[in-house]
């Protein structure tokens, strides 16, 4: 392991549970870049168990009792570094932020780092600033059941103590797996995440937090009168800070845009942006704005706002994509094609992008490179298994194009 004489110790905590699967990955990506390794397993009925041994880990066990906050509090009352790391088994460190960030951790004052998340399944949320790099001490402990946090006790300490300073570090240091839809519903995660919310808000209706999780769930889940109650809710409650309430106003947003209230839309995301949260978070609001205005024939409005999500994340695909839509909607071919041949070199695995790039180049009368591109499209829709490749070539087809 990673053994710096000078540098401030860290101990990895995690809880697993079935993680056999994913855990391997999280733990190669950590193994040399922490002093311990301390893995708490909640009742796993694989090899996750022999997994974390043979990567070196203090393994512990513990009965799940439905509480995420006790399992990961048991799991950082036995490290023994200076400062916890904590990551999940579908999450992996990545190494040039980590070993910068690091670097930073001999700092006297330093309390903890926020840390962005780069969310690989999320669409056009793709990034979430999370509190998982903190100094150990028995009175930092997470709280809620539920999308447990130590921000409370954090911010407590840093009340009493206003010396401390918790630095948001700038660059994403933590890739995440695991939010995709269908990993949700295979292993019965929403429908878990949806009771164990509902029963903490039924005594703490006052937590905007939890209003937002439970509401962006429901969302997702496609109840709309309930998630519309509990975004609601959590608005209610003073003012809930900027992040909470960007994130209460964002999946209000798109309730609304389902709904068919593309005013009441535009406007939640008006006030949202309003809000002083980092530029990249901001990302998932401009691409709604941009495609609610092209929809709308607010051409202009649509190509600013997809500029402003790529001010605000230029690597991000969602928003090379949105300003390609939108840059075309406005006649700027140039400008939409490199969009996507950008986009491209961050992710030439999504076929998407190639029936984007294809239909832009057709339209500028560059017939074979638009071939090329539709013929990837394809290709990579029959890969994935999708539909789309069939709908794709009956579509050229009917243009007259055989490719």
């Amino acid at each position: 392991m990673f053994l710096g004489a000078a540098m401030a110790q860290v101990s990895l905590c995690m809880i697993v549970r079935d993680e056999a699967e994913l855990l391997p990955r999280c733990l190669a990506s950590v193994k040399d870049q922490v002093d311990e390794l301390i893995v708490l397993d909640t009742g796993s009925r694989d090899r996750t168990p022999a997994i974390a041994t043979e990567a070196g880990a203090k393994l512990l066990h513990t009965d799940w009792a439905d509480d995420f906050s006790a399992a990961r509090n048991q799991a950082i009352a036995a490290a023994t570094g200076d400062w916890i790391l904590v990551l999940d088994a579908d999450e992996e460190l990545i190494l040039e932020a980590w070993t910068e960030l690091r670097s930073q951790l001999d700092q006297p004052e330093a309390l903890a780092f926020t840390v962005l998340r780069e969310e690989t399944q999320a669409g056009q949320v793709p990034y979430s600033r999370l509190s998982r790099l903190f100094r150990n001490r028995p009175d930092i402990r997470f709280q809620r059941p539920y999308h447990e946090l130590v921000d409370d006790s954090l911010l407590a300490l840093q009340q009493q103590e206003p010396n401390w300073r918790i630095t948001a570090w700038p660059t994403p240091v933590i890739r995440h797996y695991g939010y995709g839809r269908d990993r949700l519903q295979q292993r019965g995660t929403a429908e878990r995440m949806r009771q164990s919310l509902e029963t903490w808000l039924a005594d703490h209706p006052e937590d905007a937090y939890l209003c937002s999780k439970l509401g962006g769930l429901l969302v997702q889940e496609g109840d709309l009168k309930a998630a519309q109650r509990w975004l609601k809710q959590g608005l209610k409650q003073g003012r809930p800070e900027p992040a909470v309430r960007y994130e209460l106003l964002y999946h209000l947003a798109l309730l609304e845009r389902r709904q068919g209230d593309l005013d009441a839309a535009i406007d939640r995301y008006q006030a949202a942006l309003q809000e002083p949260v980092d530029a990249i978070h901001k990302l998932g609001a401009w691409v709604n704005l941009s495609h609610l205005y092209r929809d709308r024939g607010q051409l202009g409005l649509a190509y600013d706002a997809a500029r402003q999500a790529v001010a605000a994340a230029p690597q991000a695909t969602v928003a090379l994509t949105a300003l390609g839509l939108a840059a075309r909607a406005i006649g700027n071919y140039p400008e939409a094609i490199a969009a996507y041949q950008q986009a491209l070199q961050l992710d030439p695995n999504d076929p998407s992008l190639y029936q984007n790039l294809g239909a832009v180049l057709f339209q500028v009368g560059q017939l074979e490179a638009s071939y090329a591109a539709f013929r990837q499209a394809i290709a990579g829709y029959e890969q994935q298994g999708s539909p789309e490749a069939q709908r794709l070539e009956l579509r050229l087809q009917a243009m007259g194009i055989r490719l």
